[in-house]
């Protein structure tokens, strides 16, 4: 994976961050672009949560989103993981 690094905490998935998102998705020039959500910091409290929430606002934005859920480092050296983030557009 190529591109920007954005990082960001707290209202990640709210109206304060949509502009940004938008910018984000748009960097990609894909129509449609692939978004992984992972919620590793959310691992102690409700990652579950964190990662629909996410999945929900990117994928009203326009793109494919969805979770990876990485955890624990086991999940961060998961091949199928790693896989997976190698075809995504947004981390």
């Amino acid at each position: 994976m190529k591109g920007h690094v954005l990082l960001l905490g707290g209202d990640e998935f709210g109206p304060r961050c949509e502009q940004v998102d938008r910018y984000l998705l748009k960097s990609t020039g894909k129509p449609r672009p692939h978004v992984l959500i992972l919620p590793t910091a959310a691992a102690a409290e409700r990652p579950e949560l964190a990662a629909a929430n996410g999945a929900r606002h990117f994928t009203r934005l326009g793109a494919r989103a969805e979770a990876l859920m990485v955890l624990i480092a086991e999940d961060a050296n998961d091949p199928a993981f790693a896989q997976k983030v190698l075809v995504a557009d947004v981390l």
